[in-house]
């Protein structure tokens, strides 16, 4: 047995034709590994977040930076300047700097508590969170608003990476407001979303579809006994298992993939692997044509559709909600679009991209 065992390890193909007929052979398996999986990239998401501000409360910003205008308006000027703005508001806006208004402490002080309450995390269902992760805030050009243009209202844009926690919630630490910076007004919402289809699941699945299914060829024929499916770099291994005029093990392969007509995740183009071909075409020739390949490609599918269903159903509540007792999250989704499918050492993988918007609302 340990000669045996040698002369495969090898890479010796082992033939034992028994007196019942039976073929027994000893094919090489695919190394089992897996090749990582290149993260998705995903588009920063951008949560907006109007900001109103009356002139009074930023008046002396607004004061410091006009008594430099050539002494248009000033100190000298009667009346407060927030006073004389609402009058001359559309004139003078073009004079405010966005950087005046971001400078203010009164403005800061309002974006500060929205950036904290942002930063925890969001319940879906149990052990399931949505981290808005926020990474930085841009700001608009300001625009006059008030029933008598007395304020001034700012668009955020809450630069965030947004994703999904399963499980225990890792260590976070309360993040400082960073530099507001001047951006163009701008919006969009963007999440990976991850599907995992584990191997043991898989392996139950297939093997109870096709256990004790016969494959004939004249007088020739094979029984499936068993089914096993494993990654080998970027490709699936199918390990199967026959007995009848042929005892052994054969293997398949192929890409894992997904079907966006059927919102499946397939196993294309499997075929014989290379050791399993050239043994098959000097021994059992007569393997080629039981179609066991055409049945395997035919079931070697599992449907993920209602996965993604309940996955959009989770972050579309997720995005509708209030966040505390003055900030309310507003949001929706617009598609969800496949990225790549790959695999890990105990699970298949199908990444996903949920695409929308979100907008924050102060109460």
């Amino acid at each position: 047995m340990k000669i045996l065992q040698a002369i495969v390890a090898a890479g010796v193909f082992v033939v034992v034709a028994g007196v019942t007929g039976c073929t027994r052979l000893s094919i090489p398996a695919p190394e089992d590994f897996v090749k990582p999986m290149a993260e998705p990239a995903v588009e920063n998401s951008t949560i907006t977040l109007p900001v109103s501000i009356s002139l009074t409360t930023i008046s002396p910003d607004i004061d410091r930076l006009l008594q430099g205008n050539n002494g248009q308006v000033g100190s000298t000027s009667t009346g407060s300047i927030a006073g004389r703005l609402q009058k001359y508001l559309n004139r003078q806006m073009a004079k405010i700097d966005t950087n005046t208004i971001l400078s203010s402490e009164r403005f800061r002080q309002e974006v500060g508590r929205i950036w904290n309450v942002v930063q925890n995390p969001i319940l879906l269902a149990d052990d399931f969170y949505l981290l808005l992760e926020p990474k930085g805030v841009g700001v608009a050009a300001p625009i006059t608003s008030g029933a008598q243009n007395d304020s001034i209202t700012i668009i955020l844009g809450l630069i965030a990476r947004p994703k999904l926690i399963v499980g225990t919630l890792p260590k976070m630490s309360m993040q400082p407001l960073p530099d507001l910076i001047s951006m163009p007004s701008a919006s969009g919402f963007h999440i990976a979303i991850e599907s995992q289809l584990p191997l043991d699941f898989l392996n139950r699945e297939l093997t109870s579809k096709l256990k004790g299914r016969e494959f004939s060829v004249n007088d020739k024929k094979i029984v499936i006994e068993n089914v096993r499916i494993y990654c080998s770099g970027n490709e699936a291994v199918l390990a199967i298992k026959v007995k009848g005029s042929l005892k052994g093990t054969v293997f398949f392969s192929g890409t894992p993939m997904y079907d966006a007509t059927d919102r499946d995740v397939v196993i294309k183009n499997l075929d014989y692997t290379v050791d399993t071909n050239q043994v098959l075409a000097k021994f059992a020739d007569w393997f080629f044509h039981t179609k066991l390949r055409e049945s395997l490609s035919t079931q070697a599918k599992w449907h993920i559709g209602n996965k993604i269903d309940g996955m959009h159903d989770l972050l579309l509540k997720a995005l509708n909600r209030n966040l505390d007792r003055h900030v309310t999250i507003s949001g929706a989704i617009n598609k969800i679009r496949p990225v790549a499918v790959g695999m890990t050492t105990g699970s298949f993988k199908a990444i996903f991209i949920a695409d929308g918007t979100a907008e924050l609302i102060i109460q």
